[in-house]
């Protein structure tokens, strides 16, 4: 079973762009790699243009095969449905702002949003109003 999340990125006119992540979505695994690796707007922005993603890791590394975990696991990248997989559709969504965000987390079966802020900062959701993602929230899992 796989606990999925969201990943978006709040554009400067409100909107949020966003990926969807289908393994690993809890604070303590997601949550600590995204404030770890994914912590400026440019970096953030190249996981953005990969797409939906299987797994995601601290880099975003090239094509691979799908299904060649080694190679993922020792490259520690990021496994993307578009690039890897040569799926069609799994491009990065946008929804107006972060309540419209919000929202998707039912749509699309997921038990955390994580939402890189203006201000630049983490903060994240399970289905509840935003939060700070804090090094405690990162422990808790």
């Amino acid at each position: 079973m796989s606990t999925r999340s969201l990943i978006g990125i709040q554009e400067k006119d409100g909107s949020v762009r966003f990926i969807y992540n289908h393994h690993d979505g809890y604070p303590s695994y997601t949550g600590r790699m995204l404030k770890a690796h994914y912590n400026t707007p440019e970096r953030i922005k190249e996981l953005m243009d990969l797409g939906d993603i299987s797994v995601l890791d601290e880099n975003i590394g090239g094509k691979i095969d799908f299904d060649d975990y080694e190679t993922r696991k020792a490259n520690k990248q990021v496994l993307a449905y578009g690039r890897d997989r040569n799926e069609s559709g799994s491009e990065a969504k946008t929804t107006k702002s972060p309540t419209a965000f919000r929202r998707m987390l039912g749509k699309y079966w997921s038990d955390y949003l994580y939402l890189y802020t203006l201000d630049g900062r983490w903060v994240f959701s399970g289905g509840k109003a935003f939060q700070p993602l804090t090094a405690e929230e990162i422990k808790k899992d």
